[in-house]
């Protein structure tokens, strides 16, 4: 209504302060209509791992450029360790997990807050962590918001509790785990363990 309002609309302010709005919620509901629909096609069992041999440093990228406009507010750094293989993985779950889990520490964490992805090779399994600087998740709490429709108290409005129960089905559909810890930062730190096939011929980062 504001942008409609001939004395509003007239004013540049305001009208990037509705623009942004907008863009927010629009946002929002792509990552639940996203959930959604990941969230019925894992149940349904319609979904195939399509596995193919990736470059781990490409997965990370794609996800830093989607979530890019959210973390301007936030200081995000990528940490991949330099000797990982080429791995093989379904890319599209793999980044759904990723996204939500970074979306998550952008939500729950307040501006200027610090967001880490990091990822590592440890003997046969990959770790990857998102970690922040935010107020960290209750002991009671971690093994709660993994499940389906959770929403713990004090949660943002505008989503479903989907998200953390499909990042789970995700790692579990490749045979991996996911968890939650307190941070080095003094937050929240998602880890996510995956026995992944490697390719002796090394990826790029």
């Amino acid at each position: 209504n504001g942008l409609i309002d001939e004395v509003l609309g007239e004013k540049k302010d305001v009208r990037k302060i509705f623009a942004n709005d907008i863009i927010e919620a629009s946002d929002r509901l792509n990552r639940i209509v996203d959930n959604l629909l990941g969230s019925i096609r894992i149940e349904s069992k319609r979904t195939a791992l399509n596995l193919e041999w990736y470059d781990i440093s490409d997965l990370a990228s794609s996800v830093r450029e989607k979530t890019g406009l959210l973390m301007k507010e936030h200081k995000f750094t990528l940490e991949i360790s330099g000797n990982i293989p080429l791995l093989r993985f379904d890319f599209m779950l793999m980044e759904h997990l990723l996204k939500n889990l970074v979306y998550n520490a952008i939500l729950y964490t307040p501006p200027g807050s610090r967001i880490v992805l990091r990822i590592v090779p440890d003997e046969n399994d990959i770790i990857i962590t998102v970690s922040d600087n935010g107020a960290g998740i209750p002991e009671a709490e971690k093994e709660k918001i993994f499940k389906k429709f959770y929403r713990p108290k004090g949660a943002k409005t505008g989503g479903l509790g989907l998200g953390l129960s499909i990042c789970r089905e995700v790692a579990e559909i490749h045979n991996g785990t996911i968890s939650v810890e307190t941070s080095e930062m003094g937050g929240a730190s998602f880890i996510v363990r995956l026995p992944l096939q490697r390719s002796e011929i090394k990826g790029e980062v």
